[in-house]
């Protein structure tokens, strides 16, 4: 039976690519998600790392709204400091996560921004989340999922900020157009933001695939790990190439 109101109503989700990784931790709970030099994750690890930082920012004071900064090595080119200081500020972020020997670039940024050590540091604060799932605070799929900073080639960086509609649906594009699915392994030559690393760090997880991350661009070590198979693909700049 059809009635007036069951016939007018629509049921609705938010696009929002965070319900990927949630997924990714259940479909593909054993398979490598990440490899970081000796360290890796499968996704059910990753998956309870990301609900025990998103649990630890909130018993840390993190509210609806709120920015967190992140200032970690993933490719060659390193922003000035001074820009690393405009773009903290410009963001309005209340917190910033930071690779220990890029911290002295940080000495522009205002003392009330805390600041959180990758390594033991970072570790501590995820030990005291939980894995349990975190209610979501997303109300609308056109709220801001992140703020991108261009390198500000004709003046200041200009901060791009990508919806939760934009970043999945810009994500499965790269993941129909590539032909990426579970068995893919990419390799990060590029930073993870802005336009092309940017989608990539969603549309992984939406098919179980692997993330291999290298600090640096070594040429030896980027053609040794498709020479060994352990790499199926990676986007890169004409300079990495040659």
């Amino acid at each position: 039976m059809i009635t007036e109101k069951s016939a007018t109503s629509v049921f609705r989700e938010e696009l929002t690519p965070i319900n990927w990784i949630e997924r990714a931790g259940e479909v593909y709970a054993d398979r490598e998600a990440v490899v970081d030099g000796s360290v890796s994750y499968n996704w059910r690890e990753f998956r309870g790392r990301s609900r025990r930082l998103a649990s630890a920012l909130r018993a840390s004071g993190l509210e609806k709204g709120d920015r967190v900064a992140f200032l970690a090595w993933n490719s060659e080119p390193l922003l000035l400091a001074h820009e690393i200081a405009y773009i903290v500020e410009h963001s309005g972020s209340s917190f910033i996560f930071v690779s220990p020997d890029l911290e002295p670039q940080l000495a522009a940024v205002p003392g009330d921004v805390r600041r959180i050590r990758l390594g033991p540091e970072f570790e501590t604060l995820l030990a005291s989340g939980s894995e349990e799932p975190v209610e979501t605070w997303l109300e609308d799929e056109y709220e801001t999922i992140a703020i991108d900073y261009t390198s500000g080639t004709t003046g200041r960086p200009k901060g791009v900020m990508y919806h939760h509609r934009g970043a999945y649906l810009n994500a499965m594009a790269m993941v129909n157009d590539l032909k990426l699915d579970k068995d893919s392994s990419y390799l990060w030559t590029l930073p993870m933001f802005h336009c092309n690393g940017w989608t990539f760090t969603w549309g992984m997880a939406a098919v179980g695939c692997r993330s291999i991350c290298i600090p640096k661009i070594d040429p030896a070590e980027v053609w040794g790990l498709f020479a060994r198979g352990e790499a199926s693909g990676f986007c890169a700049a004409p300079t990495v190439l040659i």
